[in-house]
């Protein structure tokens, strides 16, 4: 049974726990990345099929702008010569049976699509971009901080299915209208359609790939295809991780980046809990699932519509 001793192991290698990784290992500690699974990433991953990439989840990214977190990360890590961000336009197309709206970097040009989709919603349409586009958060809050999205959904728009475009965009945080605040969908609308989104050439891999490869660079070490069992406490506390192979690992702390509940539940055991801490974990539910289906097509997108 092997033996080994970090300053800090990071249970997960998502995005998340991959820049917190990085970050720590370019401030000089010495960092272990454990992952299940065979890839770095998390949701943002691909995998190769026939010579085709195919991106697991993500498909965009946004907050990609010059004074945005992810340009702060990608500046501070020195990763702006490792991923090229192109910015699609369109950014999404939405095909019906009967209609195709064009999502574009110009907000005029995208509501006359949804207006020229949609005639009998025009106005509506119209004063709901209007809402979404513009930075008038105390306005804004103080109409609808006690609505939900479906509530706002039901009363703007008459027609069915542009209600369900609207909706559909609230997948990308695996919510539904009805569970998610007005004033929360407001601000994903305005980074999915206002902002629009940004993609990495070469595919979503390889965010995750140059985080790992700086990470290595300045001494991390990540090991794939290795389960943590548990988050090894002692008198107190925590001094490393067990794997599922048997592998006991020493380390002064911890990073689990992992669900909330999966870490007090399954990696954690902690004994004398708060009844209140409990009730709280107990209460959290986990988002919905989401079917993706990965396509190959004979002739290009282009030539299909």
């Amino acid at each position: 049974m092997k033996e080994d001793k970090y300053d800090v192991i990071v249970v997960g290698a998502g995005i998340g726990g991959l820049v917190t990784a990085a970050y720590l290992a370019r401030a000089g500690f010495k960092v272990l990345v454990v992952e299940k699974n065979g890839q770095p990433g998390g949701y943002c991953t691909t995998f190769n099929r026939r010579g085709f990439l195919f991106d697991t989840t993500i498909h965009a990214i946004q907050n990609c702008e010059e004074g945005s977190i992810l340009h702060k990360i990608f500046f501070e890590l020195d990763l702006q010569s490792d991923i090229n961000l192109i910015r699609p336009n369109p950014t999404d197309t939405i095909i019906t049976s009967s209609k195709r709206i064009d999502v574009v970097h110009d907000i005029e040009k995208t509501t006359m699509s949804f207006q020229k989709a949609y005639p009998r919603d025009s106005l509506a349409i119209q004063k709901f971009f209007t809402i979404i586009s513009k930075n008038e958060f105390i306005r804004i809050y103080s109409k609808f901080r006690k609505k939900t999205f479906a509530e706002v959904l039901n009363t703007y728009f008459l027609e069915k299915e542009l209600r369900l475009i609207f909706a559909m965009f609230l997948g990308n945080i695996g919510s539904l209208p009805e569970n998610t605040s007005a004033i929360t969908a407001f601000a994903l609308l305005k980074k999915f359609i206002v902002s629009g989104g940004y993609y990495p050439k070469g595919g979503m891999q390889t965010i995750p790939d140059s985080i790992v490869a700086m990470f290595e660079k300045k001494g991390g070490k990540i090991i794939l295809k290795t389960e943590v069992k548990q988050i090894i406490i002692s008198r107190g506390k925590v001094c490393g991780v067990e794997c599922s192979n048997g592998r006991l690992i020493k380390s002064k702390y911890v990073v689990a980046n992992v669900d909330i509940k999966q870490a007090f539940t399954k990696l954690l055991k902690v004994e004398n809990e708060s009844e209140a801490f409990s009730k709280r974990l107990d209460s959290m539910q986990p988002t919905y699932s989401i079917y993706i289906l990965y396509v190959l097509l004979k002739k290009s997108f282009k030539d299909l519509l």
